[in-house]
Protein backbone atom coordinates (compact mmCIF):
# COMPACT_ATOMS: atom_id res chain seq x y z
CA UNK A 1 0.00 0.00 0.00
CA UNK A 2 1.42 3.42 -0.95
CA UNK A 3 2.18 5.96 1.76
CA UNK A 4 -0.60 8.24 0.49
CA UNK A 5 -3.14 5.40 0.53
CA UNK A 6 -2.01 4.39 4.00
CA UNK A 7 -2.41 7.99 5.23
CA UNK A 8 -5.92 8.19 3.77
CA UNK A 9 -6.84 4.87 5.43
CA UNK A 10 -5.55 6.18 8.75
CA UNK A 11 -7.58 9.38 8.27
CA UNK A 12 -10.72 7.30 7.58
CA UNK A 13 -10.12 5.16 10.68
CA UNK A 14 -9.61 8.29 12.78
CA UNK A 15 -12.80 9.83 11.41
CA UNK A 16 -14.71 6.60 11.98
CA UNK A 17 -13.79 6.54 15.68
CA UNK A 18 -15.15 10.00 16.34
CA UNK A 19 -18.76 10.12 17.53
CA UNK A 20 -21.09 11.85 15.10
CA UNK A 21 -24.53 13.02 16.02
CA UNK A 22 -26.88 11.35 13.59
CA UNK A 23 -30.64 11.55 13.37
CA UNK A 24 -32.53 8.72 11.72
CA UNK A 25 -36.00 8.79 10.28
CA UNK A 26 -37.57 5.42 9.54
CA UNK A 27 -40.01 5.62 6.68
CA UNK A 28 -43.49 4.20 7.01
CA UNK A 29 -43.85 0.44 6.38
CA UNK A 30 -40.23 -0.34 7.29
CA UNK A 31 -38.85 1.58 4.33
CA UNK A 32 -35.26 2.73 4.09
CA UNK A 33 -33.70 4.64 6.94
CA UNK A 34 -32.64 8.18 6.10
CA UNK A 35 -29.56 9.46 7.92
CA UNK A 36 -29.49 13.21 8.49
CA UNK A 37 -26.20 14.90 9.44
CA UNK A 38 -26.40 18.29 11.14
CA UNK A 39 -23.82 21.06 11.24
CA UNK A 40 -22.74 22.34 14.61
CA UNK A 41 -23.86 25.80 15.60
CA UNK A 42 -21.22 28.42 16.46
CA UNK A 43 -22.01 27.87 20.15
CA UNK A 44 -21.37 24.12 19.80
CA UNK A 45 -17.99 24.51 18.11
CA UNK A 46 -15.02 24.13 20.42
CA UNK A 47 -11.87 26.08 19.71
CA UNK A 48 -9.06 23.68 18.95
CA UNK A 49 -5.88 24.18 21.00
CA UNK A 50 -2.97 25.36 18.85
CA UNK A 51 0.79 25.16 19.14
CA UNK A 52 3.37 27.57 17.73
CA UNK A 53 5.20 26.40 14.62
CA UNK A 54 7.32 29.41 13.63
CA UNK A 55 7.45 33.21 13.81
CA UNK A 56 8.01 35.94 11.26
CA UNK A 57 9.10 39.30 12.66
CA UNK A 58 7.73 38.28 16.09
CA UNK A 59 4.34 37.28 14.63
CA UNK A 60 3.50 33.74 15.70
CA UNK A 61 2.16 31.16 13.27
CA UNK A 62 0.54 28.14 14.87
CA UNK A 63 -1.14 24.90 13.89
CA UNK A 64 -3.78 22.82 15.65
CA UNK A 65 -2.30 20.54 18.34
CA UNK A 66 -4.27 17.70 16.83
CA UNK A 67 -4.69 17.94 13.07
CA UNK A 68 -8.03 16.62 11.83
CA UNK A 69 -7.84 13.76 9.30
CA UNK A 70 -10.19 15.57 6.92
CA UNK A 71 -7.38 18.04 6.23
CA UNK A 72 -5.36 15.24 4.67
CA UNK A 73 -8.33 14.31 2.50
CA UNK A 74 -8.79 17.92 1.32
CA UNK A 75 -5.05 18.23 0.70
CA UNK A 76 -4.91 15.06 -1.41
CA UNK A 77 -8.10 16.04 -3.25
CA UNK A 78 -6.64 19.44 -4.20
CA UNK A 79 -3.43 17.78 -5.42
CA UNK A 80 -5.42 15.31 -7.50
CA UNK A 81 -7.63 17.99 -9.05
CA UNK A 82 -5.32 20.99 -9.38
CA UNK A 83 -1.72 19.94 -8.68
CA UNK A 84 0.80 20.12 -5.86
CA UNK A 85 0.85 23.92 -5.57
CA UNK A 86 -2.92 24.05 -4.98
CA UNK A 87 -2.63 21.19 -2.49
CA UNK A 88 0.03 23.10 -0.61
CA UNK A 89 -2.17 26.20 -0.41
CA UNK A 90 -5.11 24.14 0.85
CA UNK A 91 -2.91 22.53 3.48
CA UNK A 92 -1.51 25.86 4.67
CA UNK A 93 -4.94 27.49 4.81
CA UNK A 94 -6.45 24.55 6.71
CA UNK A 95 -3.65 24.47 9.29
CA UNK A 96 -2.42 28.05 9.64
CA UNK A 97 -5.78 29.70 8.95
CA UNK A 98 -6.79 31.95 6.07
CA UNK A 99 -5.59 35.19 7.68
CA UNK A 100 -2.19 33.75 8.59
CA UNK A 101 -1.76 32.27 5.11
CA UNK A 102 -2.49 35.66 3.57
CA UNK A 103 -0.01 37.26 5.97
CA UNK A 104 2.65 34.68 5.08
CA UNK A 105 2.13 35.13 1.34
CA UNK A 106 2.24 38.94 1.71
CA UNK A 107 5.59 38.80 3.54
CA UNK A 108 8.02 40.65 1.26
CA UNK A 109 10.98 38.44 2.17
CA UNK A 110 9.20 35.15 1.45
CA UNK A 111 11.34 32.90 -0.73
CA UNK A 112 10.71 29.51 -2.32
CA UNK A 113 13.11 28.02 0.22
CA UNK A 114 11.25 29.47 3.22
CA UNK A 115 7.87 28.44 1.80
CA UNK A 116 9.20 24.94 1.22
CA UNK A 117 10.49 24.79 4.79
CA UNK A 118 7.11 25.94 6.14
CA UNK A 119 5.36 23.28 4.07
CA UNK A 120 7.75 20.62 5.37
CA UNK A 121 6.99 21.65 8.96
CA UNK A 122 3.22 21.63 8.39
CA UNK A 123 3.33 18.25 6.63
CA UNK A 124 5.42 16.88 9.50
CA UNK A 125 2.73 18.05 11.93
CA UNK A 126 0.02 16.50 9.78
CA UNK A 127 1.75 13.15 9.44
CA UNK A 128 3.26 13.09 12.92
CA UNK A 129 6.80 12.86 11.54
CA UNK A 130 9.75 14.71 13.06
CA UNK A 131 10.37 17.76 10.85
CA UNK A 132 14.00 17.99 12.01
CA UNK A 133 14.86 14.47 10.82
CA UNK A 134 17.77 14.41 8.41
CA UNK A 135 18.78 18.02 9.05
Amino acid sequence: MSEETQEMATARKTAATKPVEVETDEAVNNGPTVVAFRSKTKAERVEVPRKPLFTIDDEEYSVPEKVDGIILVRYNDAIRKYGEYAGALVLLEETLGKGKLESLLAWEDLTDEVLSQVLDMVIAELTGEDSSAGK
